[in-house]
């Protein structure tokens, strides 16, 4: 009202922005207390005018001040969301990074556990399949050496007894004491087969000599040449012995044919 009453009649104008002022002290309203001293100052003279002024100035400085608050304390509250914002999306980095390293770490546990599994599984494997082959190595030895033994046995008691049979077939006058004797060196031989024992109870031409004389008989004279010790002498046992089984299945060989 006051503003409309202003070219039109000063009092009225003036009344009403008194009570306008008056209202907005009362109320605190800055804004309205600014605009009924703007209209006073324009209808006042003198000290009147300066005093209202003097307030309109006051209450201006007053509002823009705590316009100024308003804003650095929004501005504030807008850094310290910003900080705040900051923090957490700092906060969430570090956890997703210790996340994906305790997922790392997690992954390699679980890879060297099961390195370790695989390694011994075929470690096992490797032992295991060893064993066996051990085993079955040791298996063939002791089946070779059954067979060696069974070979033995062959030569020389079956060969024995055949040498003994044939002494006794070709010579009838054969002293019983010497085919006791043949008999005991073969018990002698079989005895000790399991030990692997060389026949070492006479020198090896006398043994030659005797096995090659018991094929003597009516029908076949045996005529025996170079069987000497100093003959024998170079050649080694194991060919020795070779030779002396071959000259006992001479007989039997000749028997076939």
């Amino acid at each position: 009202m006051s503003a409309y009453y202003l070219n039109k009649n000063a009092d009225s104008s003036r009344l009403y922005a008194v009570k306008m002022l008056d209202l907005a002290q009362k109320l605190s309203y800055p804004t309205d207390q600014l605009e009924a001293l703007k209209i006073l100052i324009k209808l006042s003279d003198g000290k009147i005018a300066q005093r209202y002024f003097d307030d309109y100035s006051r209450i201006q400085d007053s509002l823009l001040n705590a316009q100024n608050q308003a804003k650095n304390q929004f501005a504030l509250i807008r850094f310290e969301s910003e900080k705040s914002k900051a923090e957490n999306l700092k906060l969430q980095k570090e956890h997703e990074a210790h996340e994906y390293q305790m997922e790392r770490q997690k992954v390699t546990i679980i890879s060297i556990i099961s390195f370790i599994i695989i390694f011994g599984f075929f470690v096992f494997l490797w032992i295991k399949r060893k064993r066996e082959n051990l085993i079955s190595e040791a298996n063939n030895q002791l089946q070779e050496q059954r067979l060696d033994f069974s070979k033995k046995v062959h030569d020389v008691v079956a060969n024995g007894i055949y040498e003994v049979m044939t002494t006794i077939e070709n010579q009838n006058d054969l002293p019983k004491e010497k085919i006791l004797d043949k008999l005991e060196l073969m018990y002698e031989k079989s005895r000790d087969l399991s030990y692997d024992k060389k026949e070492l109870q006479q020198d090896f031409c006398e043994r030659v000599f005797g096995l090659v004389s018991s094929f003597d008989n009516e029908k076949t004279k045996i005529i025996i040449i170079g069987n000497d010790e100093d003959f024998w002498t170079n050649i080694n046992r194991s060919s020795q012995e070779e030779f002396f089984q071959i000259i006992r299945e001479l007989p039997r060989e000749y028997e076939k044919t």
